[in-house]
């Protein structure tokens, strides 16, 4: 029995990152909350006769002024990150994996992007909460 997955990442490209610090922001509680969204379609792009594939992600936090104004940062995110799937996985295998999976490996390269560049700022750094693919994937229309 192999522990190697039949899904590995390749490579990944950060492709956009955007961050800006509240100036007016002071801290008055001990739990500060950050509004964390996602793109309605993250997409997922298959390179022809290849079991290689991109998954490309977007994240924004503290996107409107509301959410901003009551927040050390705002942020957006767009990363590119490169798969590439086991021939022996069966192609509707495949796709689960890589939505499931694939997302999640994603998610956690962008929380340390987003985590490093914050730790960088005069407030403390942020770290992206963990989220459920399952039921964001279950309520979203995903471009496959």
């Amino acid at each position: 029995m192999s522990v190697r997955s039949p899904l590995q990442p390749k490579q990944y490209a950060l492709k956009y990152l955007s961050l800006e610090e509240n100036p007016t922001f002071r801290k008055t509680s001990k739990d500060v909350k950050m509004l964390v969204s996602f793109p309605v379609r993250p997409r997922l792009f298959q390179r022809p006769r290849s079991r290689d594939f991109l998954l490309r992600l977007e994240i924004r936090v503290n996107e409107s002024a509301k959410a901003f104004k009551l927040a050390p940062y705002r942020a957006t995110l767009r990363l590119d990150t490169y798969f590439e799937v086991d021939p022996g996985l069966a192609p509707d295998k495949m796709k689960q994996m890589l939505w499931y999976n694939g997302l999640s490996i994603a998610y956690g390269i962008a929380r340390g992007i987003i985590g490093q560049a914050t730790a960088q700022g005069s407030h403390a750094k942020f770290v992206l909460p963990a989220v459920n693919f399952v039921e964001i994937l279950k309520h979203r229309k995903v471009k496959k």
